[in-house]
């Protein structure tokens, strides 16, 4: 159990640098348009909603693709 908790926070380090990285460099992928992405009002996603929206999005998509 203890070596899954290490491999939730690497994962988790890795998305926290990933978006930092998609913020600085943006790219032509569905992270920088999440990054680009505005509501009507204006707002942005905040960096914690960037890394939640990233894991969900990796996580979903391993699951759908793996069953």
């Amino acid at each position: 159990m203890l070596s899954m908790a290490g491999e939730l926070c690497d994962l988790q380090n890795y998305l926290i640098g990933l978006v930092q990285e998609r913020i600085d460099n943006p790219g032509e992928d569905m992270l920088s348009d999440l990054i680009a992405a505005r509501t009507d009002g204006g707002d942005k996603l905040s960096f914690g909603e960037l890394v939640a929206s990233a894991r969900a999005i990796l996580i979903n998509t391993h699951d759908s693709v793996s069953t």
